[in-house]
Formats: C-alpha cells, sequence, structure tokens
C-alpha cells in the first residue's frame, strides 16, 4: 500500500507540474504525439465542449467573460462549482483572479495578502531577478533584473494534424498600433470590422490562396486576427486563428476548427462593474 501511494504521489505531482506549465505542457504532447507515432493523437476533439473563464474584476472597471477549450488558461484562477458538473481540474466553470496594475506591473491578486506578477502576459516586456554567478554557484538578486519580451498568450490550442492553432491574449497596448503592425506584416488581408455582444471586433482575415505553406517546426500562420479594447483600460483583447495550405486539405475538418474559434469569439462579453452607490445620511 505504502509503494502504491508513493507511486499515486508521483503521478499526481506530474500531472500538476504539465497542468501548471504552459511550456511542459507543448512539450509533454510533443513527446507523446513521438511516443504514440500518430501526430494529433492529443489534438482537443471538434465536438468537446468549451470551459468558462470568469475575470469577475479586471482593474476595478470591468467583468470580462470567454469560453476555451479544456486544454485551458494560464490565468491565476480557481474552480466555481457547478451543481451537477464535473470537479476538479475538468470543471466546466473557472474564475481568474482580479487583475490589478501597481507599479507599472499588471498583477493579478490571489488572496488578500499575495500578488502574482502576470506582466509577461499583459505588458509587452516584463523583469525577472537576473542569475548572478559567483564562486561557482549560481544565485539570484531582486535588485538585479533582467527584461523579456512578454505579450505571451494567455490561452492556446493547436491541432497538429490539420496544422490550426487558436490563441487569446489580453495586451496593455494602442489598437491602430497594433493594426498596424498586422498590417505591415499582412498587407494582403484587409480589415472588417463586426459587432458581437456589443463588443467591437476589428477583424483581419488572410484570402485562403494566400495563407502561407507549411513550415518545418511550425503549426500553421496568420489567418484571422480579432481584436476589441477593453474599454478605456488601454488594453485590448487578441484572439489569433492560424492555418497553413495543408489545413484546407480537409475543408470540413477547416470549417469545424473555424467553427469552433467563433464560438469562442461570440462567448466574449465586456461588462462595466456597477458602481455601489453608498447613502451616507443613513
Amino acid at each position: 500500500m505504502r509503494r502504491f501511494n508513493q507511486l499515486t504521489s508521483k503521478v499526481v505531482a506530474l500531472l500538476a507540474a504539465i497542468v501548471l506549465s504552459g511550456c511542459g505542457l507543448k512539450e509533454f504532447v510533443h513527446a507523446n504525439d513521438s511516443r504514440y507515432g500518430v501526430p494529433g493523437v492529443f489534438d482537443t476533439p471538434l465536438d468537446s465542449p468549451l470551459r468558462t473563464h470568469f475575470i469577475n474584476n479586471f482593474l476595478g472597471q470591468y467583468r470580462i467573460t470567454h469560453e476555451w477549450t479544456y486544454k485551458g488558461c494560464r490565468y491565476a484562477s480557481y474552480v466555481i462549482p457547478v451543481p451537477g458538473g464535473a470537479q476538479g481540474l475538468m470543471s466546466p466553470l473557472w474564475g481568474a483572479f482580479d487583475v490589478l496594475e501597481q507599479d507599472g506591473k499588471t498583477l493579478q491578486r490571489v488572496d488578500n495578502e499575495n500578488l502574482r506578477d502576470m506582466s509577461q502576459y499583459f505588458r509587452e516586456t516584463y523583469t525577472t531577478p537576473a542569475p548572478i554567478s559567483a564562486n561557482g554557484r549560481i544565485t539570484y538578486s531582486p535588485d538585479v533584473v533582467r527584461t523579456q519580451p512578454g505579450f505571451r498568450p494567455l490561452c492556446g490550442d493547436r491541432w497538429l494534424a490539420s496544422h490550426h492553432f487558436m490563441a487569446l491574449s489580453i495586451n496593455l497596448r494602442d489598437l491602430n498600433e497594433y493594426k498596424g503592425r498586422i498590417t505591415r506584416a499582412l498587407p494582403h488581408a484587409e480589415w472588417r470590422t463586426e459587432i458581437i455582444n456589443g463588443n467591437t471586433w476589428h477583424v483581419q482575415q488572410v484570402p485562403m490562396d494566400q495563407v502561407a505553406p507549411n513550415q518545418p517546426n511550425t503549426i500553421g500562420a496568420p489567418y484571422s486576427n480579432w481584436v476589441t479594447e477593453i474599454g478605456n483600460t488601454g488594453y485590448l483583447m487578441i484572439l489569433n486563428f492560424g492555418a497553413s495550405q495543408r489545413s484546407f486539405d480537409s475543408l470540413a475538418t477547416h470549417k469545424a476548427i473555424e467553427d469552433l474559434f467563433m464560438r469562442i469569439v461570440q462567448s466574449v462579453t465586456i461588462e462595466p462593474i456597477e458602481p455601489i452607490e453608498i447613502n451616507q445620511n443613513k
């Protein structure tokens, strides 16, 4: 029994490491794709349900809700119990801790005492303690930092078999600057606007015959970009859908994944937090 418990603990620790590390998840999936000899064996089934993510307090101004696949997102988050629904890691509803700004960083309030720096996802750059080598040992000091590139996706999924990917980001950046950068990279793709759930989406679509061909060691290329402003906060919500010429070998599969992406776009709600009026005369 003791040996069984030790083995169980190791398995639980491994699964926790995979869930909490985006890079670890990617490498785990690729390793198992190779192990089973079938690229895409762990791809998300196209008829899978989506999980709802709920940010109750974004900068004290907005509530944000969106869906994503069960591959998960990188928010600091917690399970919201759903009566009769799956529990734990398979719960269909997750709440993200409050998002706030402090000292030039974007943070999440994990509890009353702990803040988690999430700048690597929300901001263009972020800082981490720099390694210091002394006497053959590596140490880290908060007084010596290095700057690293940010704007990492908060949510992601990909389909190896069909060369598709999806990503969701929330970035502190100017809308016109973002559109200009994307336009320079993809000058042949036009922009349009669509209003869904009150959100004005700026949409750039690459024509199918101009989508990039397959590239070694990549999964898809830009195909459809959706971006909307989160009120007047200066932050953008960005949804990216990628494909390659290989993705169109099966138009039925391509449409199914595109429909899944559009379900996510249509799930996004951004609602102002109503101020609470306090009657001081009472």
